[in-house]
C-alpha cells in the first residue's frame, strides 16, 4: 500500500500581507495566481499618534565625565520607530497564529521598505516557516484586483 504525503491531502494556501504603518490586510489564495479571499485586518492605533504622545516622560540628565557639563539622555530608537517594530511583530505573532489548521506553504508581504524589512525580521523568531516572498511598494488601500495584477507582475 502505497500512503500519501499530507502535503498532497491538505490544501495548499498563499497567503498575501498588504501592510502600511496604520494597518495591514491579510489576504489568501487558494492558487498563486487565484483570487484573493480577505481574511483579516490588524490596525495600529498608534500610526497617527504625535512621538511626544507615546513618550512616557522626557529623558533623563547625566553628567558629563569631565567638567561640569550636563546634557539630556535621548532615546537610542523613535518611539515611532519602536511601536512600528511593535507592530510587525503583532503582524507576524498573528499570521502564525492562524496558520495553525492550515497548510500554508507561501506568504507575501507588501510594504514600503521600511516596514518590510521589520516584517522580515519579525517573521523567523515569531515562527513563520512559510516561503516568504516581498514586493517593495506601498500598495495599501487597492482593490484586490489591483494587488492581484501587481502580485502576478512580480512572480514572472
Amino acid at each position: 500500500m502505497v500512503q500519501q504525503r499530507k502535503d498532497d491531502r491538505e490544501p495548499r494556501r498563499f497567503w498575501v500581507v498588504v501592510a502600511d504603518a496604520a494597518s495591514a490586510v491579510t489576504y489568501s489564495q487558494t492558487e498563486r495566481r487565484g483570487e484573493l479571499t480577505r481574511e483579516y485586518e490588524i490596525e495600529n492605533p498608534y500610526a497617527r499618534t504625535k512621538s511626544g504622545e507615546l513618550l512616557s516622560d522626557r529623558g533623563g540628565r547625566s553628567f558629563d565625565s569631565y567638567g561640569s557639563g550636563r546634557h539630556t539622555l535621548a532615546k537610542e530608537v523613535s518611539p515611532k520607530d519602536s511601536e512600528l517594530a511593535r507592530f510587525a511583530n503583532e503582524v507576524t505573532r498573528r499570521l502564525v497564529h492562524a496558520q495553525h489548521g492550515e497548510h500554508v506553504v507561501d506568504t507575501t508581504f507588501v510594504a514600503a521598505p521600511r516596514l518590510l524589512g521589520l516584517l522580515r525580521k519579525a517573521a523567523e523568531p515569531a515562527g513563520l516557516h512559510t516561503e516568504l516572498r516581498s514586493i517593495n511598494k506601498d500598495a495599501s488601500g487597492r482593490e484586490p484586483a489591483e494587488l492581484l495584477e501587481l502580485l502576478n507582475e512580480h512572480r514572472q
